[in-house]
């Protein structure tokens, strides 16, 4: 007798119970694909959002449309002024936001100016530690300045061992 006939390593034993009765005609799988372009759509609508740019775009949205379409109507028991005026504390957030971005990059063009000078001279000092007589390139002073002293630097030369090709 063979181990597969009617025992344990059967194969049609080792198929789940669930995936023998499970059969999905070609009608419903194309119904899902629909049902999920439908979600896909749905999306677009009002949930809740994942960042302040979504946000953002939210609230233009809401106040555009309401603007628009519907100006004199009033929903959520407010009116459009009312809604303006609740959303006025976020917009001038963001605006806030939006001016302290442009003063930090400003700041940061500035520091990088700053910087770019006073390391202009600081290589001026620099060499002047390496060219004045008593300091030299080999002084203290030189090394506490963040160099590697002349008589700590190495050669360079390196000698490779000769290898002997293995036989």
């Amino acid at each position: 007798m063979n181990i597969y006939e009617g025992g344990y390593l059967n194969p049609s034993n080792l198929t789940p119970p669930f995936l023998k009765t499970l059969s999905v005609p070609h009608s419903e799988a194309r119904h899902n694909s629909n049902t999920s372009r439908a979600r896909a759509h749905r999306k677009d609508t009002l949930t809740m959002a994942t960042s302040p740019k979504d946000n953002e775009t939210k609230m233009h949205r809401i106040l555009n449309a309401w603007e628009t379409l519907a100006p004199a109507k009033s929903f959520g028991g407010m009116t459009l002024t009312q809604f303006q005026t609740a959303a006025q504390p976020a917009i001038a957030a963001r605006q806030q936001i939006e001016t302290l971005e442009d003063q930090l990059t400003q700041a940061i063009a500035t520091r990088e100016a700053a910087d770019d000078a006073l390391f202009a001279k600081a290589e001026l000092v620099v060499n002047g530690v390496r060219a004045d007589p008593t300091e030299g390139p080999d002084s203290a002073l030189y090394e506490a300045m963040g160099y590697t002293r002349k008589s700590d630097r190495r050669s360079g030369l390196t000698r490779k061992g000769s290898k002997k090709p293995a036989e």
